[in-house]
């Protein structure tokens, strides 16, 4: 086994963040047996960090999300100048494409982890486009530790029978990322005629966190889902540009129109359907998955581990048919808690032994003169600059969350997704600036 590597992690983990990024984080340092040290980062490295004392850098995905904000040019420059071993980790690949290729390009990144399908990849990180990169294929989460060991209500004994959350996406994602507001529309127009009790919702106030997702789930015999990703990918941000603007024009252009007019020819050019995180919470918490037919990163099969429903609906009667039957459901629910939820290989220690294992295969330099702890704490103090950024950036999001609620109180759906689109361009202005 090769040596025990010194790695710094830079992310962008809070308190107040998504939980999904902080259990990914958490995860990975956790099952690593390499010692990882996390350093949150706001568009800077600390004055006094010597990241050359590390065997190796690792960039998360919270930080190559935001490029404006977090993946700034003095952040690229730091990265570029040193010389150690470079990990990237990329999520929501499906926007400005090329920007990402051009940041990779910048550190010169060694290795990057993707979620975009393995037989996907080139299509999308070709070796033309980042020579020399090595890319690996990671699943988008994992179950959360102790999910499936949570007591949880029988399936006979919940008193929903369907309950799904969603939200209508932009239609410059494709049609993929349709699926997830459709499959939650279309069974709840057909619920009423079999007598099904459903709490389905697709508005952003009724959404769910946290334990009050986890709380929900379990009140559900059976919840509903479509896989993960978009089927668009915006090399340039061009198409959401142009889709934006054709809606402020014409607020009711439907999605046909806008995908003829801007995007039919890439629509599916990459599969890039995913198994998603909620996906895990449903099997941990012995929930039925009503979903549409999909590979699902190869974690699923149809009526072993979840009751596929066809994207027409034809089937509805079959899997209202499972719905009424508990001990047939209850064989799925168990199979999928069993062999999905009780994996180990689709635990956090997964990542983990995912990335040591290419960690290990590229390690070439000289042993890294480690930090002390307290070498470490003097070397991580941020400045004045650092924490006014932080407060001005949680006062923007705090605004910006407030005027998306609002909006998909008052306003109709197609109104809120355009009110939306110029509140994210609103945003985006603002990280540019």
């Amino acid at each position: 086994m090769s040596r025990r590597l010194e790695l710094l992690l830079l992310c962008d983990y809070r308190s107040d963040g998504a939980a999904a990024v902080r259990d990914h984080i958490d995860g990975l340092i956790a099952h690593s047996r390499h010692r990882i040290r996390p350093l949150s980062v706001f568009g800077a490295l600390p004055p006094g960090l010597d990241p050359g004392r590390f065997d190796g850098v690792l960039v998360h995905y919270s930080v190559m999300a935001d490029p404006g904000a977090l993946m700034t040019p003095d952040l690229t420059a730091a990265l570029a100048a040193y010389g150690g071993l470079k990990a990237v980790f990329v999520q929501d690949e499906h926007r400005n494409v090329g920007q990402r290729l051009e940041t990779l390009r910048r550190i010169r990144a060694d290795l990057l982890f993707t979620c975009v399908p393995a037989a996907e990849i080139e299509k999308v990180y070709s070796e033309s486009a980042l020579p020399g990169v090595r890319t690996i294929n990671v699943l988008t989460g994992h179950v959360p530790p102790g999910l499936a060991d949570l007591p949880v209500p029988p399936f006979a004994e919940r008193p929903l029978d369907v309950g799904y959350r969603a939200r209508h996406l932009p239609a410059w994602l494709g049609r993929l990322a349709r699926e997830k507001a459709e499959i939650g529309l279309r069974f709840q127009a057909d619920a009423g005629r079999h007598g099904l009790v459903c709490d389905i919702s697709l508005a952003e106030h009724d959404r769910l966190y946290g334990d009050a997702w986890i709380a929900f789930l379990t009140r559900c015999k059976a919840t509903l889902g479509a896989e993960s990703g978009a089927s668009v990918f915006d090399m340039d941000g061009s198409i959401e540009r142009r889709v934006t603007a054709h809606l402020a024009r014409d607020p009711d252009a439907g999605f046909e129109e806008l995908s003829t007019l801007y995007f039919a020819g890439c629509d599916g050019v990459v599969a890039n359907g995913q198994v998603s995180p909620r996906i895990f919470e449903a099997a941990a918490l012995r929930t039925l998955m009503i979903l549409y037919p999909g590979s699902y990163s190869g974690v699923l099969e149809p009526w072993r581990h979840y009751v596929p429903l066809a994207k027409d609906h034809s089937n509805m009667d079959e899997v209202v048919a499972v719905l009424r039957d508990p001990g047939r459901a209850q064989a799925i629910v168990d199979a999928a808690w069993r062999e999905v939820a009780c994996n180990p290989d689709f635990g956090p220690g997964r990542l983990a032994r995912t990335v040591d294992e290419a960690l290990d295969a590229a390690a070439g330099r000289p042993p890294a003169r480690p930090y002390d702890e307290a070498g470490w704490r003097r070397a991580i103090r941020q400045d004045w600059r650092y924490y006014r950024r932080r407060w001005l950036r949680a006062a923007r999001e705090a605004a910006y969350r407030a005027g998306f609620r609002l909006i998909a109180r008052l306003a109709s759906p197609a109104a809120a997704e355009r009110m939306k689109g110029r509140l994210r361009a609103l945003r985006a202005g603002r990280r540019r600036s």
